[in-house]
């Protein structure tokens, strides 16, 4: 008498899951590798230490500049109409940035990232936004601007030094308040 032998249960579960984990998985979005964000031609970067992230386009409404041979103020604003998680536009502001200079300080916040950096005198905070639905869009806002100390002095550094100095305006204190020194008598014919 010949007696079969059945495979026993566990070499079967395991040749059916290869075969079902060999197949190919036809464009599952979480399987495949997600592409770096590249930056943005020059053209269309406000300022070259300031990289933009593919895709993004300067809101001009909610922008403004101020810029002297001192110091700068910025606030840009951009803008991309479709979801693009903002953690990948929190990497791409992690990885790009220091190279042109600047040195993540803080990354905070859940629901809005915030990214803080210095470079020399200045301060660089980022705001990045997304909202998915059914009119997507993923944005991120830029602050640029002096660096400040805990007593709101700024800071300062051999960068961007001022090439002239601004005139002290008298105040209306200074201008009514009475001399506690009188004026002293001059003799005719003195050079004083």
């Amino acid at each position: 008498m010949r007696f079969r032998t059945r495979p026993a249960p566990s070499r079967l579960a395991a040749a059916l899951l290869a075969a079902v984990c060999g197949a190919p998985l036809g464009g599952c979005a979480y399987f495949t590798p997600t592409p770096t964000l590249m930056p943005e031609r020059a053209e269309a970067q406000v300022n070259a230490d300031l990289p933009v992230p593919q895709g993004f386009e300067l809101a001009r409404d909610r922008t403004w500049r101020h810029e002297r041979s001192a110091y700068r103020r910025l606030k840009l604003t951009y803008a991309r109409q479709d979801y693009l998680s903002k953690d990948r536009v929190v990497e791409f502001i992690r990885t790009t940035y220091p190279r042109q200079g600047w040195e993540v300080k803080f990354v905070y916040g859940l629901e809005e990232p915030r990214i803080i950096m210095h470079k020399g005198i200045e301060e660089c905070r980022v705001t990045v936004i997304e909202q998915g639905g059914t009119a997507p869009y993923t944005e991120f806002v830029l602050e640029v601007e002096p660096r400040q100390t805990p007593d709101g002095a700024l800071v300062a550094g051999e960068q961007k030094q001022a090439t002239t100095t601004i005139p002290a305006v008298p105040t209306r204190e200074t201008n009514h308040a009475p001399n506690p020194f009188p004026p002293e008598p001059t003799e005719p014919g003195s050079s004083k």
